[in-house]
């Protein structure tokens, strides 16, 4: 009985991880968001060199609540956008991580990159940019409150969505494994075998907590 328990415990493992690759398609965002996203990428201008040729594709990842727990956790969805040039090899990727804490990537870099050199400048080194929203912020699985809620309201309001101690999960450490696990799946699907990250405010913190990860596996 201790080896059917434990050979099933292995294929529901490898069937959540399978999953999770097979999920890996990148697609073009929603028309409404990608349309949106772009204006806010290049506004009016046309000073771009690739303001005719840019590519937004968004990207939905489940990940565990609990890292500790492993996939046996309830699982929330991580949300990523790639912003890249059409026919540009995607040789490598410039990862953007967001400060805050609580602040999501998607919607603070895009309109920062509209008018900086630095996305012309990374698109012609045939990189591509890599936004990730942090676990609960964005879109991936947000925790927001009431507008004018205050933050005993708002705490009791998440607690009603998020029980069992669960928004202790919402912590600096998960989130830099949350990072780990997709450079890794990210990196590995697209082949990429370098990678860059630019990281502001807490994003520094985060990438730190990154880096000194026991068993990291990118």
């Amino acid at each position: 009985m201790n080896h059917l328990f434990q050979l099933s415990n292995f294929l529901l493992i490898l069937l959540v991880a399978l999953s999770s690759v097979s999920a890996l398609s990148w697609s073009p965002c929603s028309s409404t968001q990608q349309s949106r996203a772009l204006n806010n990428l290049l506004g009016s201008s046309s000073s771009s060199a690739f303001s005719s040729s840019l590519s937004l594709d968004c990207l939905t990842v489940p990940v565990p609540l609990d890292w500790n727990a492993g996939w046996n956790s309830r699982l929330i969805s991580l949300s990523v956008v790639k912003i890249r040039s059409f026919g540009v090899d995607d040789s490598s990727h410039m990862w953007f991580i967001q400060g805050g804490p609580g602040v999501p990537g998607v919607a603070t870099y895009i309109p920062e990159l509209r008018n900086s050199p630095a996305l012309d400048l990374i698109l012609s080194s045939n990189m591509s940019i890599i936004i990730p929203d942090h676990r609960g912020t964005g879109n991936s699985t947000p925790l927001n409150c009431e507008t004018g809620y205050s933050p005993k309201q708002c705490l009791q309001q998440l607690n009603k969505w998020c029980d069992s101690n669960c928004l202790s999960h919402f912590s600096t450490t998960n989130a830099a494994k949350d990072l780990d696990y997709l450079l890794n799946l990210i990196s590995d699907s697209a082949n990429i075998k370098k990678y860059h990250l630019f990281a502001e405010s807490y994003g520094t913190f985060h990438v730190q907590r990154y880096l000194m990860l026991p068993n990291r596996m990118s």
